[in-house]
């Protein structure tokens, strides 16, 4: 069989076409799909499919299947770019560029490796790009009979793609699943699936040989349902109770930042933010894609806003917080809904003024400060299995200022109004506080008024006085 050529990661030009059709955005389902992915198994797919030989090789190349990488979703980025971003985590994007992945780190499904991607010259064809049914071996079960539009579909479709390793693509070439599987046994059944979602969905049939390889995979996972392209082939997440694997949803997120406006979307795990520049968060978006039914649910979140306060709850996708108003973000909280949150927890911690990293936070709790007037600066989010470690220290996550002693109310003291005595004018008078005798202790006498005063003394003042 012919070695195909392999799909390398070293920069390329992506030179746009016009088909007549629509195709699937990279990390969507589908509308083509013939069946639903979360109820119809693999194997109940396999036994509809159609069992001939391999037909002939001839007028096969890789141009029939289109352009190297086309933007078949008209979302100005290519489709190698396209199934990094979804397969990669902590991804960092090409100076300028919110399209061209810099770098990332790939959990291999083939493999079961974690395999650190930088591009480069030297350095990019450690990740490559997987056809999961080869386009050899499409050619031969069927594609050479449908549209050039519908094999360059085909070829760019994300349910058809992977991020592997690169070796491993190498040694796999134009095989089917008859001449080769992952050596990851945790793979096989995702990765089987995967073939038949694709053979079903492009009308193209299996060999004897390949549906025997395939039932007899599958029979060690009958419950497993076909793929939906919406993830990369995630066997690192935990699996439901009826042993079908969970694709872990793919989540990222961007902020806007005092003075930069809106940053790249990031990964999850990686910073979003600054971080010693002294630049407030004004907003925040966060994504989630990728989920099935087993991860039906909502990521929500809401932000602690200077001078507003607690924004309402907001749902994946959705802008938290304020741009052009100069507020800063004091606070967040995210949580998950339905089976999500049955799934995952989500964890996440912000580098605060004057705190820098605080705790992680979780599912709902406060990430910040309130009653310090202090910015958040940057932001990391993580979704983790449900009941497992946290990603770092979850001590205080959030600050809140002491409240501020009201000062008590100063008493009063009322002083009397001096008694004018009007009808006394047989009492002598005197000027108050000029010094009277020993002998006129307690007696009274009257000022030019007719103020009554008494020679006395104070607790202050041992003097005999006329007093008030």
């Amino acid at each position: 069989m012919k070695k195909r050529r392999a799909v390398l990661l070293a920069p390329l030009s992506a030179v746009a076409i016009v088909l007549a059709m629509v195709f699937p955005l990279a990390g969507t389902t589908s509308q083509m799909q013939t069946a639903d992915a979360s109820t119809t198994t693999a194997a109940s797919a396999l036994s509809q499919l159609t069992v001939k030989s391999d037909a002939s090789t001839a007028g096969y190349s890789r141009d029939q299947f289109g352009n190297d990488w086309e933007d078949v979703d008209n979302n100005n980025c290519d489709t190698r770019d396209d199934i990094l971003k979804r397969d990669l985590t902590h991804i960092t994007y090409k100076t300028g560029s919110t399209c061209v992945i810099a770098s990332g780190t790939l959990n291999d499904p083939y493999t079961g490796k974690t395999i650190n991607f930088v591009r480069g010259e030297n350095t990019s064809q450690a990740v490559q790009i997987d056809h999961v049914v080869a386009l050899g071996n499409a050619w031969e079960t069927g594609a050479q009979s449908l549209t050039t539009a519908k094999r360059t579909q085909l070829a760019n479709d994300p349910l058809e793609l992977l991020a592997v390793d690169g070796p491993t693509n190498g040694k796999k070439g134009d095989k089917d699943a008859a001449g080769w599987v992952p050596s990851n046994t945790k793979a096989d059944c995702a990765y089987v699936a995967r073939q038949i979602t694709v053979k079903q969905k492009y009308g193209l049939w299996v060999t004897s040989s390949e549906k025997n390889r395939m039932s007899t995979v599958l029979s060690t996972c009958p419950n497993q349902p076909l793929a939906t392209g919406t993830t990369g082939l995630d066997i690192f997440s935990s699996s439901s109770s009826s042993g079908v694997t969970v694709s872990k949803p793919v989540l990222t997120y961007r902020t806007h930042v005092q003075t930069y406006g809106w940053q790249k979307w990031m990964g999850e795990g990686a910073t979003s933010g600054t971080t010693g520049k002294a630049k407030r968060l004004e907003a925040i978006e966060i994504r989630l894609s990728g989920r099935s039914q087993a991860t039906k649910g909502e990521i929500q979140y809401r932000t602690h806003v200077q001078t507003y306060g607690w924004q309402k709850w907001v749902n994946t996708g959705t802008l938290s917080g304020t741009t052009g108003k100069a507020k800063r973000l004091e606070a967040i909280s995210i949580r998950l809904t339905d089976n999500l949150a049955k799934r995952y927890d989500v964890y996440y911690r912000v580098h605060a003024q004057h705190f820098g990293w605080m705790g992680w936070a979780k599912d709902g709790a406060n990430a910040g400060t309130a009653g310090y007037a202090y910015r958040l600066e940057a932001i990391q989010i993580r979704l983790v299995t449900k009941g497992g470690a946290a990603p770092g220290s979850i001590s205080t996550a959030f600050r809140q200022a002491p409240a501020k002693k009201t000062p008590a109310k100063a008493v009063t003291k009322k002083t009397s109004t001096p008694t004018r005595n009007t009808g006394s004018s047989s009492l002598p008078v005197k000027t108050a506080g000029s010094y009277c005798k020993k002998s006129d202790k307690g007696k009274h006498a009257r000022t030019s008024t007719g103020v009554t005063l008494t020679c006395k003394t104070t607790s202050s003042d041992s003097r005999l006085r006329w007093r008030h």
